[in-house]
C-alpha cells in the first residue's frame, strides 16, 4: 500500500494509517506527503506516533518551498513536489495500490501520470477534496421575489 498526498489531503491518510496499525501493523506501508514548507506541514507529531505503531512502514515527506529554517533531512527529506517518476523509482509500483488525496492539481498530475506509466486504474485510488466546479453548475438560482 502507498498513500500519497499533498497538503490538507493527508488527513484521511493519517487515518489510514490509524487503522493499518490497530488491524495489520505489519503491513508494508508507504507513506509520501508533499507540503509547501514547515509552516503549513500538519500532523507531523502524528505521523512520528504512526511511525512508532507501524513496523513497516516508510515514510518520505516533500517541501515545495523549503523556508529558511526547514531541515534537510530533520523536517523534510526531499525538496520539490512528489512526481510520478519518484513514486515509480522509489515504490514497488507493480505491487503496490495507491491512495491519492490532494488537490486538482495534485490528483491530476500524480493519477493521471501514474495511469500513463502503465500503473493499472485498479491500482490507483483517489480522495478528491476542494472546489467541485462541477456542483456549483447544479446550484440552484436564488428565488425571485414575487
Amino acid at each position: 500500500m502507498a498513500l500519497v498526498s499533498g497538503g490538507v489531503g493527508l488527513t484521511p491518510m493519517m487515518s489510514m494509517l490509524g487503522a493499518i496499525a490497530s488491524e495489520s501493523p505489519g503491513r508494508p506501508t508507504w507513506y509520501v506527503h508533499g507540503t509547501r514548507n514547515g509552516r503549513v506541514h500538519a500532523m507531523r507529531r502524528e505521523l512520528a506516533d504512526a511511525g512508532n505503531a507501524l513496523s513497516d512502514l516508510r515514510t518520505r515527506t516533500f517541501y515545495a518551498a523549503p523556508d529558511v529554517g526547514d531541515r534537510l533531512g530533520m523536517d523534510y527529506d526531499e525538496e520539490g513536489v512528489v512526481t510520478v517518476g519518484w513514486l515509480i523509482a522509489n515504490t514497488p509500483h507493480a505491487e503496490v495500490t495507491y491512495y491519492l488525496c490532494g488537490s486538482t492539481p495534485f490528483l491530476a498530475s500524480l493519477a493521471g501520470g501514474l495511469h500513463r506509466a502503465g500503473i493499472p486504474v485498479e491500482q490507483v485510488r483517489f480522495e478528491f477534496f476542494g472546489p467541485t466546479l462541477e456542483l456549483e453548475e447544479l446550484k440552484p438560482e436564488p428565488a425571485l421575489a414575487a
